[in-house]
């Protein structure tokens, strides 16, 4: 501290060193000035008589009274014992300032160090951060850029300056990134945009680019984020979304999907299944609308059930009403699902048409099924029954002249051999009957409709039977409208005729008649009855008429066996040729039956 033993002109030069050191620290420094000319006007100012303190810089309160405080610790030896108080006064201030200077000195050097450590800091951070960071030209050269930024673009760090930082970019982004670096020199606002940069070793990469001008509007700062991953996980999720929805659209099953009962989604199914022209006749329609009247309340129970309670609904069969106004069989299943974070209900529709028409077909066969069964249990049964009889007289017949005909006369002969000429033509009629019988259930019996003059095979069929009628007395009579040409096979309606007159013939009392009549409908059809005047049949016996498990077997008024098999074969060859036949009879009046055929 031997400052006070110093002439003035050196400490001006020690004050002016330290003021050009701590301009030096804080970066003011200029040597094209003239240092003489800075240590006159100093000179000049602190020896002026109006000297100002407050213009040497820096010039702070907290510094002055720092330096004041300092300078009273120490002795200062005068040398000049009679000094001037103004010279003492020069020299106070000299010694102040010196101090001031000293310690601000001090505090710009480790402000300095300070500022290298944060330097350092911010020079780590830009180096060694995960992202991309690019000083750029308006022309977009590279100016500087970090070590991510280097890595991004596949080469060195050094070989990187001044290189155009659009060469990385693919051809593709390329448009992109030049509107994006035009953008953000021709505004101050952020920019930003996703490009593609592509290097000789790396595959190519996806970044997010964020850039702002800097503030001397030559140059720009850039932000360069690797989105690969993302790009990636976004492409797959769009690849996965298309192959979901070409599941969806391709599905076999309608899918539905709304949101507070009202449809936001519907697929090519569910289009094809509503007959509607495209979804957006059912985008905004209530759900509950589609569903038939039937169904609603239990519909409603299941939507509410779902709302309240969001959990899968298995499959239940509904029935649906088209926009045609059509109905259809459906089964469906519900399940909650999140749509645009919201909860939504999507539903699966199957389509059960045809499986409720196999369900209905597999009922019908069966029933059919049953009824076989049971044409079945009858044809035993007559096989069984209705055969026993006959033969049983045959063999009674048979036993009488086995044991010698000569103990009978010849009256009883005769007698003997009518009878057993009635059974046998009575097993071979119903043996004709069920061998036709069982081959018309099987399909095997030959149809071969013709154009048949009916006048004529009425007439041949009534020849046939005219002596069994004799023999009861009883008249067979035609009776025509009109010369009529049927559309027939001519088996079946020769076996229809026979049967119905027969049956005429064996339930007619002696004396009686039985009329055959035809004449024309007015749907192109020919209507033949064969009508008796003979006992007739209770109403419960005519009930039965034309079924398989009707037992409608009686005898005949001298006693004639009977077991209905002809009346079922009947029917079914009017059927077969697409006519009907059905019976009017009173009992103890005569019965007749009726049945109808095509005309030519």
């Amino acid at each position: 501290m031997d400052n006070c033993f110093k002439t003035r002109e050196e400490l001006l030069e020690e004050i002016e060193a330290l003021k050009l050191e701590n301009r030096c620290l804080r970066g003011e420094y200029e040597p094209d000035i003239n240092e003489s000319e800075k240590n006159e006007n100093l000179g000049n100012l602190l020896f002026d008589g109006g000297t100002d303190t407050s213009q040497i810089e820096p010039d702070t309160s907290l510094l002055r009274q720092k330096a004041e405080e300092w300078l009273k610790k120490i002795k200062i030896k005068s040398v000049w014992e009679n000094s001037k108080t103004e010279t003492l006064k020069i020299v106070h201030e000299l010694e102040v300032h010196k101090i001031e200077l000293e310690m601000q000195n001090q505090e710009l050097t480790v402000a300095k160090l300070k500022a290298q450590e944060a330097v350092q800091k911010y020079t780590e951070l830009y180096d060694f951060a995960p992202t991309g960071y690019f000083t750029l030209s308006k022309e977009g050269d590279i100016i500087e850029l970090n070590i991510c930024g280097s890595q991004m673009l596949g080469k060195e760090r050094s070989r990187l300056i001044l290189s155009r930082f659009g060469f990385f970019v693919t051809d593709d982004t390329k448009p992109i990134f030049n509107l994006f670096l035009k953008k953000i020199f021709t505004g101050r606002a952020n920019e930003t945009c996703e490009v593609c940069l592509s290097s000789d070793d790396d595959f190519p990469m996806d970044v997010y680019l964020t850039g702002i001008i800097d503030e001397n509007g030559e140059k720009c700062h850039i932000t360069a984020v690797d989105i690969t991953e993302r790009k990636q996980a976004e492409d797959a999720l769009k690849e996965s979304e298309i192959k979901y929805r070409g599941l969806v659209d391709n599905s076999p099953d309608a899918i539905v999907i709304y949101t507070e009962g009202k449809i936001v989604f519907a697929n090519n199914e569910c289009i094809r299944l509503t007959m509607a022209e495209s979804d957006e006749e059912l985008i905004g329609k209530q759900v509950i609308d589609f569903v038939h009247p039937d169904y609603r309340e239990f519909v409603r129970e299941r939507m509410n059930k779902m709302a309240g309670h969001p959990v899968a609904l298995p499959f239940a069969e509904e029935k649906f009403i088209r926009l045609d106004g059509s109905e259809v069989d459906v089964e469906v299943k519900a399940m909650p699902i999140r749509l645009d974070d919201r909860l939504a209900v999507q539903l699966i529709i199957r389509d059960i048409t045809e499986r409720k028409q196999a369900e209905e077909e597999i009922k019908k066969a069966n029933l059919e099924l049953e009824k076989l069964n049971s044409v079945k249990d009858k044809f035993f049964a007559i096989i069984a029954h209705d055969l026993k009889s006959p033969f049983q007289g045959l063999l009674g017949l048979t036993e009488l002249m086995a044991d010698g005909t000569n103990a009978f006369t010849r009256d009883e002969l005769d007698k003997m051999g009518v009878l057993l000429h009635d059974n046998v033509q009575n097993l071979v009629t119903m043996l004709k009957n069920l061998l036709e019988w069982a081959m018309m259930q099987q399909d095997k019996l030959s149809f071969d409709p013709k154009d048949i003059v009916l006048s004529e095979i009425v007439s041949r069929n009534i020849e046939l039977l005219v002596k069994a009628g004799e023999q009861k007395g009883v008249k067979i009579i035609f009776e025509s409208s009109g010369d009529y040409i049927v559309h027939a096979d001519e088996p079946m309606l020769n076996s229809i005729l026979i049967n119905l007159i027969s049956n005429a013939l064996k339930f007619s009392n002696h004396g009686g008649k039985v009329t055959v009549k035809a004449k024309e409908l007015e749907n192109k059809m020919v209507e033949i009855s064969v009508k008796d005047n003979g006992i007739g049949m209770p109403e419960d016996i005519s009930e039965k008429l034309f079924k398989i498990d009707g037992q409608v077997g009686r005898k005949g008024t001298d006693g004639e066996l009977s077991n209905g098999l002809g009346l079922l074969l009947c029917s079914e060859f009017v059927e077969k040729h697409g006519g009907t036949i059905y019976a009017n009879s009173c009992e103890n009046e005569g019965s007749t039956f009726y049945f109808t055929l095509p005309m030519n």
